[in-house]
């Protein structure tokens, strides 16, 4: 694709993520982008719930993410992590955010897209994907 383009497709990373939050926004609307943190807020999906330690499981989903095609890690702290993920035909670029909560032991997600209103479910499927990896196959 032209690459200016594709530039156009990618938008901006917003300015809050230049440093690490306390609490993960809220989602604008839930038609392009999900967060655990916020219940009552649109696009919302429960939380990472996690086995282990919040912050090795995170460093874990970090090493799955750097495998995943087209998604690299912009910032990553021992409790945080911000990932862009491309889509593969035009390269439109969502934000995907981590973060251990370690008051009740599970990892807040947000995905969102930078672009548009609505993402047919991407974001939502990405954050499920997820909490797949961490779901042990059942042994029926």
């Amino acid at each position: 694709m032209i690459g200016w383009l594709r530039d156009r497709f990618r938008g901006r990373m917003p300015r809050r993520m230049d440093a690490v939050p306390d609490r993960l926004p809220p989602c604008a609307h839930g038609g392009n982008c999900v967060c655990s943190e916020h219940p009552d807020a649109a696009g919302f999906v429960p939380p990472l719930v996690v086995d282990d330690d919040p912050r090795a499981v995170l460093v874990w989903l970090a090493g799955r993410l750097r495998r995943t095609p087209r998604c690299r890690i912009r910032l990553q702290t021992v409790d945080y992590l911000h990932a862009e993920c491309e889509s593969r035909l035009f390269g439109f670029v969502d934000d995907l955010e981590l973060r251990v909560d370690k008051e009740q032991g599970v990892i807040q997600a947000r995905s969102a897209a930078r672009l548009g209103r609505c993402d047919f479910g991407v974001n939502r499927r990405r954050v499920a994907w997820l909490r797949g990896l961490l779901t042990p196959p059942r042994s029926d």
